[in-house]
């Protein structure tokens, strides 16, 4: 599988936030952990609209994999409405242990 350069994930983190001001570059910054939170989104909310945007295989180019169990938490996992998106991510943390 082909990584995404630092250039192609800031621009799919910003594609996320369109109708927010947030600079691409502190979403990416919040992403790797090296912020807590992008004005009132904290990392559980990016990881969220994240799983509910973006196809598995792309979701995998985009989350560092240090960081996929994160991701894949509970409380990011119990905020998606619709179940068998949901059951999807809890049968790959599974996976992945």
């Amino acid at each position: 599988m082909k990584k995404l350069s630092r250039a192609d994930i800031t621009n799919h983190l910003a594609k996320l936030y369109w109708d927010y001001a947030f600079d691409k570059k502190d979403l990416y910054k919040l992403l790797t952990g090296k912020v807590e939170s992008v004005g009132h989104v904290c990392r559980e909310d990016l990881y969220f609209r994240i799983l509910t945007t973006y196809d598995w295989y792309t979701i995998l180019k985009i989350i560092p994999p240090e960081q996929l169990r994160d991701a894949l938490h509970d409380r990011v996992l119990n905020r998606i409405r619709f179940k068998d998106l949901k059951a999807g991510y809890q049968y790959a943390r599974e996976s992945l242990s």
